[in-house]
């Protein structure tokens, strides 16, 4: 495992993952804390077609 040099100051860093379901459907496992409208690419949602209910994401820890 590697990890990413630090990104210059000033810089938004958002990380992206998902999980592939039976080959066809992403759940994201975006970083989405503080926004508002929930789109179909943020975490929680199942990518491209359904937007999570709610936002369950907490800030990062310090």
């Amino acid at each position: 495992m590697s990890t990413a040099s630090e990104p210059p100051p000033g810089a938004e860093v958002l990380f992206n993952s998902g999980v592939l379901l039976q080959g066809r459907h992403e759940i994201q496992a975006l970083d989405s804390h503080g926004i508002a409208a929930l789109g179909t690419g943020d975490r929680g949602a199942v990518y491209g077609q359904l937007a999570p209910l709610s936002n369950a994401c907490r800030p990062a820890l310090a």
